[in-house]
């Protein structure tokens, strides 16, 4: 792809109000949360949904943690960054390691905010495997570190840097330690530190709802009794059309799903008290006016539709992710409205950019995403037409590799075997029949813009 040059010098200084001269920037992620779920947090509601733009087709490219977080900060795909797994079955192309081997570290958005003269931080997940140290970019940091999950709720160190200098802090098991409650400190830590005239990038990454979900003291229980619908696909019944790493599943218990769903929206409320008081210290001290928060997951999560329990397949729910943006200067006059317009983890670094104003983004060596900023002010309706599906197969798990096109109407994926899917999402969103064999000349059409996107293709798959 060719090198994105984004500078914001085209961005109208009218619409940025008193101190400081560029907006701040929040961007909050949480850890395998489904895109369903934000019914489940009342403060992203009033404070997020019902005052900013709730985008309905937010995506991420490769369903997995590592993958997404490297497209989150640099603006890339896979194929860019070099990040395709989580890199917990060595020599996985994927995790910290690949992220700080490929040179990544060199080109975040945090990096290129910081030489824009914003203050910047990253409180939370980082990638798999971390084992500690600050990369460029970052005045203030506190990351989980050496964990094979990224994260945990309990029992975990944090590398740390700020004006004091660096250190690891250990956490243990008391309900102060919960690691939701520590980051929400540490967030709030910073804006106070932070002085009303320097712009911030604050990235806050707590690591729920992801599995082994532990709530915190308080919520545990919250939703017991709640009983999740479970769609037509859960435990699909005929899978005869779906690729063989499906049709080997046995149905899934659905006691165990819905405990799984009723864990995460427990855990969830920490995440959704941490949203609150980030915007009302804002709001009290008058810089909510000056800030453009976004509220996004990595990737979502499977529960049993087509009987798989987990991520990184092209699904609907492993891809499909809450997406939620609030900056009152431009999205205050359709605040609470729902966009249909498409929009991905890629998107985000080339936006923070063009709203930063006078720096040039160039990534990892070039940008994949597409800055959306036209949707928030209301200048376009759509800044993309669909977006690149990869994922490399991972040693210990059941997908292969694959490659895919997600559209506002259909959903193509081609693994490394050549097996073909196709999903026509308007007559059949629960993506139940796999028409791929019945409509070969629109297969060959969405396979010759795949094959043309997903260029390099995966390790090791080839066309």
């Amino acid at each position: 792809m060719a090198t994105l040059l984004i500078s914001l010098s085209t961005f109208a200084p009218a619409q940025i109000h008193a101190s400081p001269t560029k907006p701040n920037i929040i961007l909050i992620v949480t850890d395998d949360q489904r895109f369903d779920s934000l019914f489940a947090m009342p403060h992203v509601s009033t404070e997020l949904m019902q005052r900013g733009i709730t985008f309905r087709r937010g995506f991420v490219s490769n369903p997995l943690c590592c993958p997404s977080r490297a497209a989150i900060l640099t603006g890339g795909y896979s194929h860019t960054t070099g990040v395709y797994t989580n890199g917990n079955s060595p020599p996985e192309p994927g995790g910290w390691q690949a992220f700080h081997d490929n040179g990544d570290e060199d080109g975040t958005i945090a990096l290129a905010l910081q030489k824009a003269g914003y203050r910047t931080a990253l409180l939370g997940k980082y990638f798999n495997n971390y084992p500690g140290g600050v990369p460029p970019g970052w005045n203030v940091w506190a990351s989980f570190a050496g964990l094979k999950n990224g994260g945990a709720y309990y029992d975990y160190s944090l590398y740390e840097k700020d004006v004091g200098g660096t250190r690891i802090e250990e956490y243990g098991s008391d309900p102060s330690d919960y690691s939701t409650t520590v980051l929400n400190n540490k967030a709030m830590t910073f804006l106070r530190s932070t002085s009303p005239a320097t712009p911030f990038f604050l990235y806050v990454a707590p690591f729920a709802p992801h599995g082994g979900i532990v709530p915190a003291p308080s919520d545990k229980g919250s939703y017991a009794g709640y009983r999740q619908p479970l769609p037509e696909s859960f435990n699909e019944r005929d899978v005869s059309d779906k690729p063989s790493y499906i049709r080997v599943l046995d149905p899934i218990r659905k006691r165990e799903v819905r405990k799984q769903f009723r864990l995460q929206y427990e855990a969830l409320q920490a995440v959704d008290r941490m949203v609150d008081h980030i915007v009302r210290y804002l709001a009290s001290t008058g810089r909510l006016q000056d800030t453009a928060i976004t509220f996004i997951s990595d990737n979502g999560i499977n529960r049993g539709e087509h009987r798989w329990e987990g991520k990184s397949v092209p699904y609907e729910e492993s891809i499909r992710v809450p997406f939620v943006v609030r900056y009152d200067p431009m999205t205050g006059p359709r605040a609470g409205s729902a966009s249909n317009a498409f929009v991905a983890n890629v998107d985000l670094a080339p936006t923070f950019a063009e709203l930063a104003g006078d720096t040039p983004f160039q990534g990892v060596g070039s940008v994949d995403g597409t800055s959306f900023v036209p949707l928030l002010d209301g200048s376009r309706y759509s800044t993309r037409s669909n977006l690149l599906l990869e994922h490399l197969h991972e040693p210990i798990k059941l997908v292969p590799s694959f490659c895919g096109l997600r559209t506002p109407g259909r959903l193509y994926v081609r693994y490394a075997s050549g097996f073909e899917e196709l999903y026509r999402l308007d007559s059949d969103p629960h993506e139940l029949r796999n028409v791929a064999n019945q409509a070969p000349a629109e297969v060959a059409a969405l396979r010759q813009i795949t094959e043309t996107e997903c260029s390099p293709p995966p390790p090791g798959y080839t066309w």
